[in-house]
C-alpha cells in the first residue's frame, strides 16, 4: 500500500507539459481514425479480436483505396481493346508520343486511340484530339547511317564512296536536324574527286502542323568545280502526314546561296527554294522515300536547280536495310564544261537508329 500511495504522489508531483493544440488534434484525429477501421475490420468476442468475414471485405476495399489511389500512371486505351500503362509525353492530331512502363517510348497513331485516361482526368481523343500537351520537354533523338562504296581493277582502276549520316533530336515545339554528306571518286591514277555538305536545320512548330524552318550548311563539289559553297535560309513548312507509317512534308522560302568556284568569279544570290519529303512503310518494313529540293534565283529566274531522289529500303535484320537509290542534280545554268544534269545510282548498306 505505501508503494502504491509513493507512485501516486510521484506521478501527482511531476510538471506536466502543455500540448500544443494542433499536436492534441492530430492525435485525436488519429487515433479517431484508427479506432474507426480498427472497429471496422475486427470484433471482440470475450476470448480476444478476431477478423470477421465483413472485416475481410472492408480491409480489401480499403487496401484498394490506399493503392490505387497511390498509383499515378496514366492509362492508354486503343481501338483494339489494348490497354497501356504509362505516361503521356505529348499528344498532337496525327500521333501520342507515350512512354510506356514494359516498352519505352512509343509513337502511335491517333486513330488508334479510344481515350487516354490520366490520374486527375479522362481526355476522348475523338472529341479534342489536342487537348493534352506535356509541359516537359522528354526529347527524342534518332538517325540513320547510310554507306555505298564500289571497288574495281584490272582495264579500269575505280573507287567510290558514298556517306550519309543523319541525326535529329525531336523535342515538344522543335525538331533539329544534322547532316553529313561526303563522295569520293577515282578513276586509274587521277587524284580522287570529292564533294562534301553539313548541313544543320532547325524547325520549330507553333502549330500542331505548322512550322518555322531554318537551316546553314556549308560544303565544296570538285566534280562541279565548286571550290567552296555556303547557303541561309528560312522557309514556313507543314506536316501534311507525320504517322508512323506515312509522312508527308512541304516547305517553302527564300535561301541565300554564295559559291565560289575553281577558276571562273565566285557567285552568291538570293534564291526562292521549295521541298518536298514523302515516305511510306508497306507491309510493316518496306520503306518508300521521295525528296526533293527546287530552286529559282530572284535575281534570274532563268538561273535554277533541282535535286530529285528516289529511295527503296529492304529489310535485312532489324533497323539494317539495303537501300537502293537513284538522284538526279539538274542545274539550269551550270560552270561551263559542264553538263547540266548528274544523274547517280547507288546501293549500299542503311541503318536507322
Amino acid at each position: 500500500m505505501a508503494d502504491k500511495v509513493q507512485k501516486y504522489s510521484t506521478v501527482r508531483n511531476k510538471k506536466i507539459q502543455p500540448i500544443p493544440l494542433s499536436r492534441a488534434y492530430q492525435s485525436l484525429t488519429a487515433k479517431s481514425l484508427l479506432y474507426n477501421i480498427g472497429a471496422g475490420f475486427f470484433h471482440y468476442s470475450g476470448t480476444g479480436f478476431s477478423m470477421s468475414q465483413m472485416g475481410y471485405t472492408k480491409l480489401t476495399a480499403f487496401l484498394y483505396v490506399v493503392l490505387s489511389t497511390s498509383v499515378t500512371a496514366d492509362t492508354l486505351r486503343l481501338n483494339n481493346g489494348d490497354i497501356l500503362s504509362g505516361t503521356l509525353l505529348e499528344q498532337s492530331a496525327n500521333e501520342i508520343r507515350w512512354k510506356s512502363d514494359s516498352f519505352g517510348i512509343l509513337v502511335i497513331d491517333a486513330s488508334r486511340a479510344a481515350d487516354i485516361e490520366r490520374s486527375e482526368q479522362q481526355h476522348s481523343i475523338a472529341e479534342n484530339p489536342s487537348s493534352i500537351r506535356s509541359t516537359v520537354d522528354p526529347a527524342a533523338y534518332s538517325g540513320d547511317l547510310a554507306l555505298a562504296g564500289s571497288f574495281a581493277a584490272g582495264n579500269q582502276n575505280r573507287k567510290d564512296w558514298d556517306v550519309e549520316a543523319t541525326v535529329q533530336r525531336r523535342a515538344e515545339q522543335t525538331r533539329q536536324i544534322g547532316r553529313l554528306e561526303y563522295e569520293s571518286h577515282r578513276l586509274d591514277e587521277s587524284a580522287a574527286r570529292d564533294s562534301f555538305e553539313i548541313m544543320y536545320a532547325n524547325d520549330w512548330f507553333f502549330n500542331d502542323q505548322w512550322f518555322l524552318h531554318t537551316e546553314v550548311s556549308f560544303g565544296a563539289d570538285e566534280t562541279r568545280a565548286i571550290d567552296k559553297t555556303y547557303s541561309v535560309g528560312s522557309a514556313v513548312g507543314r506536316d501534311f502526314l507525320s504517322q508512323t507509317s506515312e509522312k508527308l512534308s512541304i516547305e517553302s522560302g527564300l535561301l541565300w546561296i554564295a559559291e565560289e568556284f575553281v577558276s571562273v568569279a565566285n557567285d552568291d544570290q538570293l534564291t526562292w527554294s521549295w521541298s518536298l519529303i514523302y515516305s511510306r512503310t508497306l507491309f510493316g518494313r518496306l520503306e518508300l522515300s521521295h525528296r526533293q529540293d527546287f530552286r529559282v534565283s530572284l535575281e534570274d529566274t532563268a538561273d535554277s536547280q533541282a535535286d530529285i531522289e528516289l529511295a527503296i529500303h529492304l529489310p535485312v535484320v532489324d533497323n539494317v536495310f539495303t537501300e537502293v537509290k537513284l538522284e538526279w542534280l539538274y542545274d539550269n545554268q551550270p560552270v561551263l564544261s559542264k553538263d547540266h544534269l548528274d544523274s547517280k545510282f547507288t546501293v549500299g548498306i542503311h541503318y536507322d537508329w
